[in-house]
């Protein structure tokens, strides 16, 4: 029955003891082993994820770079456009304004553009820092788990060690024990043997004595040199 009482004797009790703490163990390990492999793979899809948003991200930025490019691009060829057509009207008259104001806007250009590909190299630089710096986290993470693992393997061992060697002085105990048992038993077998073999030569004495006489049984006659004489027939 379900939450009754029973008492159990020592033997009975040390005879489960092992099996139970081994089914104790074997399902506590087991649960672990599910909820690390459950947190494992959670980490892995939540680092998928952030890897995802983060090169959705890179590409935004790559393509709202290369939109604002174009329509300044678009810009400064409007720009462009309109300064010919009004340079058109003054070419006489600002003819060197005209070189000057193209240098300028050339050098403005470099300048631009300069200042775009630091900004792409300093945003490559901090993306790639940023994944160095995942991968360290990762790495941390993974040596982490993989020193608790060992640890946890390396208690299982011992316990399993200890749990055998407990088995083995409790069996060895019990051997030395049956061999005393059996000594003494060997012991008492060969104290009654010799007690009853005493027991039955008393008896055949008394017997004797009591029907035959104590002169019983006869003694051949010693001759004078001390000597017992042969019998003649």
């Amino acid at each position: 029955m379900i939450d009754a009482k029973e008492e159990l004797t020592k033997s009975e009790f040390a005879s489960i003891r092992a099996p139970l703490r081994a089914a104790v163990f074997e399902e506590w390990y087991f649960r672990k082993a599910a909820l690390e492999e459950g947190r494992r793979r959670r980490r892995t899809e939540e680092e998928a994820e952030r890897e995802y948003e983060r090169e959705v991200e890179r590409e935004e930025k790559r393509q709202q770079s290369r939109d604002a490019f174009r329509n300044w691009i678009r810009d400064k060829r409007k720009e462009a456009v309109k300064a010919r057509k009004e340079g058109d009207k003054k070419e006489e008259l600002e003819g060197a304004d005209r070189e000057d104001a193209r240098e300028a806007r050339r050098k403005r250009a470099e300048e631009w553009l300069e200042k775009k590909k630091e900004e792409g190299r300093r945003a490559r630089e901090r993306a790639r820092a940023e994944e160095r710096k995942a991968e360290e986290a990762e790495e941390a993470r993974r040596r982490k788990r993989e020193e608790s693992e060992r640890k946890f393997d390396d208690w299982q061992k011992k316990s399993i060690q200890r749990h055998r060697e407990e088995r083995r002085s409790r069996r060895e105990e019990k051997e030395e024990v049956d061999r005393k048992k059996r000594e003494e038993e060997e012991e008492r077998c060969v104290l009654g043997t010799t007690q009853m073999v005493a027991t039955v030569k008393i008896w055949k004495n008394t017997f004797i004595c009591f029907f035959f006489g104590p002169g019983w049984p006869p003694t051949r006659p010693r001759s004078r040199s001390g000597r017992r004489r042969r019998r003649t027939t």
